[in-house]
């Protein structure tokens, strides 16, 4: 089994990390509401399966990404703002 380089992961560029985060909700924005909430889960449980990491760990690691002392960056606070008026 593959490790995860958490370097990598922990230094991930804020833009690099909201544009990936738009690709996976625009994967699963036609189905229904239920529906994206269980794949996207079940994806992120499989793949902190798959390379050994804690979710746990994972959810620390986006939270440092996702926000900055003042609240959410700039690039998640657009992606939050996506949710809410087009999914």
């Amino acid at each position: 089994m593959n490790k995860i380089n958490r370097d990598l992961m922990n230094m991930a560029p804020v833009k690099q990390s909201a544009t990936g985060t738009m690709m996976v909700i625009d994967a699963v924005q036609d189905l229904p509401a239920h529906l994206q909430l269980i794949a996207i889960t079940a994806a992120f449980k499989l793949m902190s399966d798959r390379f050994g990491m804690p979710v746990q760990d994972a959810f620390t690691v986006a939270d440092n990404i996702m926000n900055d002392a003042e609240g959410k960056r700039v690039e998640f606070a657009a992606v939050r703002m996506y949710l809410e008026n087009e999914v």
